[in-house]
């Protein structure tokens, strides 16, 4: 009993030095611990940025994602220093910090923004100004249009691709987050859901069984002088040369200051290993040329 004893506390000890001794690691550009928040519609890409990353070095990343909004908020009140967004801090947004420092930006994907629909509908093609006519309340051929959430980047993103006023945001129906949505897409019919691709190219394993009954729309843009009648289809090429209509960048965005594990997650991102994970999860690396892939997932 005694030597039991005696070993459960040797156990107990070593535990305790150890997890202190993890928990003390000096920060540097490869080693330590860091929170970065991110933009929720784009999560997998840069979870699986952050697993990589984790393997090859003595770090810790702790990914939270977020609204665009809330985002941008956190960086704003100084509640973290590191984000990944689909945008940079506009100037006003910069005047509000409540620090100075010289923001390091570093873009590393190219991404876009697609409409879904259930599997069962016969439909494949969306018109920009049949959404826009939607957006404003006017006679449209969408009956139902649903975004990930009022406050993300893909709510944004679409409302400034066309002009809509902020205000109409109120209107729109939305179901909260871009999981939720895909499982709303995949078990109703009638309805045009708005969302990152990266949750398509890289559905977590919990979604497969409902991201197999959506599917996503060819694209017309909204049209003037500059534009054909095209539709076009959200592959990875079409996001990779831009001629998508939504298409959007990734930045990883540092407030840090210093050269921090920040530092070292950014150009992780943004080197040859960094580029490839972009490129084999169905975005278009910043880096690299895109090619159309077929990734086959294993749902076993």
């Amino acid at each position: 009993m005694k030597k039991l004893f005696f070993v459960t506390a040797v156990i107990s000890v070593f535990a305790s030095c150890k997890k202190e001794k993890e928990e003390t690691v000096k920060e540097t550009i490869i080693s330590g611990n860091i929170t970065l928040l991110v933009d929720e519609s784009v999560f997998p890409i840069v979870e699986d940025q952050k697993s990589i990353f984790e393997k090859t070095y003595r770090a810790k990343i702790k990914l939270h994602p977020k609204t665009e909004t809330e985002v941008l908020n956190n960086i704003i009140e100084d509640s973290v220093r590191v984000s990944v967004l689909t945008k940079v801090l506009s100037a006003e947004e910069e005047s509000a910090l409540s620090y100075t420092v010289t923001p390091r930006i570093t873009k590393f994907a190219i991404d876009a923004v697609v409409f879904i629909t259930n599997k069962k509908e016969q439909d494949s093609l969306i018109g920009l100004d049949e959404v826009y006519a939607y957006l404003n309340g006017r006679d449209s051929q969408i009956k139902s249009l649903v975004f990930d959430n009022p406050n993300s980047s893909v709510t944004r993103n679409v409302f400034e691709k066309l002009g809509v006023e902020k205000e109409r945001i109120k209107t729109i129906y939305s179901q909260g987050t871009s999981s939720e949505l895909i499982k709303f897409i995949s078990e109703n019919e009638g309805h045009i859901g708005v969302i990152g691709i990266n949750w398509l190219t890289q559905t977590p394993t919990e979604l497969l069984k409902h991201s197999q009954n959506i599917k996503m729309l060819s694209v017309k843009n909204v049209k003037t002088d500059d534009t054909n009648d095209e539709y076009i289809y959200p592959s990875q090429v079409n996001i990779g040369k831009k001629t998508y209509p939504l298409t959007r960048e990734l930045f990883l965005l540092n407030y840090q200051g210093t050269s921090g594990l920040g530092m070292g997650f950014a150009s992780f991102v943004a080197s040859d290993i960094g580029q490839k994970i972009v490129l084999t999860s169905g975005l278009a690396p910043i880096k690299l040329e895109p090619m159309n892939i077929n990734i086959k997932k294993d749902t076993n």
